[in-house]
């Protein structure tokens, strides 16, 4: 079964999470965990840090029955992994923590409904600049120093930011100070048919810890909007996770507001845990 093939079975499903991937975010599939059947999609994709659950289901128990199956009878575990799965619905939350995983981000969207309304300051654009090919290096290791500041974040690599800053429709901003990035804003743009479904992105915004407190993210977005209104954007989201305090403090003062609702919940289960219990020890 091809990846198509795949994601037209678990969109014959309720709750999917293979919605949200391509192919090519998919590790190594473990064959022997690989179910695809009338009840659902239950797939383990081995990652470097982690074995990702993908899954589709009416009936979540069909997921839980499989994760129970897969930590009981795969034999071949790295304990340095964990088993991680996503867009966990509320009501499941109680049956997954019952096998042992817990609740490790929950990614909520706000959004602002309209940029025009916006009183976008423009105070500090000066310091604002469309990233050179010879920074990339540079604007990934300040995402890297801001690593395990919110949960889950890890920054990102070198080719992730030369791949954002090549794409098209999408731009990566950096704030200098003394000629050194401090802080780095990564942006898209969504474009539709009509003009009032232009969306302007902000993927991801990371300052440097040195630089923290002194107003770069803030500059950060509101050139972001600025690039966004520009180019024909008329809302804009980000997604956030709901312990991020005091990136929250930040979007909403903007005027960014949550949606209603709950977030992307996600939840793991320590691998290391299973290993000390099948060893006793």
């Amino acid at each position: 079964m091809n990846f198509k093939e795949l994601k037209k079975k678990a969109a014959d499903h309720i709750y999917s999470s293979l919605n949200y991937i391509s192919a090519e975010d998919m590790g190594d599939v473990i064959q022997n965990f690989f179910v695809v059947c009338d009840k659902g999609v239950f797939i383990i994709s081995e990652e470097k840090k982690q074995y990702h659950v993908l899954w589709a289901c009416d009936d979540f128990s069909f997921v839980v029955d499989n994760l129970k199956k897969f930590i009981d009878e795969y034999s071949d575990f790295q304990e340095e992994k964990r088993i991680f799965i996503e867009f966990v619905q509320p009501k499941d939350i109680v049956g997954l923590a019952k096998i042992g995983f817990k609740i490790v981000s929950e990614w909520m969207d706000y959004w602002i409904e309209d940029i025009n309304k916006i009183d976008i300051q423009k105070e500090r654009f000066s310091q604002v600049f469309t990233i050179s090919e010879n920074e990339y290096h540079t604007a990934a290791e300040v995402t890297l120093r801001c690593a395990g500041m919110s949960r889950e974040y890890e920054g990102e690599s070198y080719a992730f930011v030369r791949e954002w800053a090549k794409t098209r429709n999408s731009k990566v901003l950096v704030y200098k100070q003394d000629e050194s990035i401090c802080g780095v804003c990564f942006i898209s743009i969504y474009r539709s048919s009509s003009a009032k479904a232009n969306v302007l992105w902000v993927r991801e915004l990371a300052v440097d810890p040195m630089y923290q407190g002194r107003g770069v993210a803030t500059v950060l977005l509101n050139k972001a909007l600025e690039y966004g209104k520009n180019w024909g954007a008329y809302k804009s989201f980000l997604s956030v996770d709901r312990e991020n305090f005091r990136a929250i403090r930040i979007y909403e003062k903007i005027g960014f507001h949550p949606k209603a609702g709950h977030g992307q919940i996600n939840m793991a289960y320590n691998v290391l845990n299973r290993v000390l219990e099948k060893t006793d020890v």
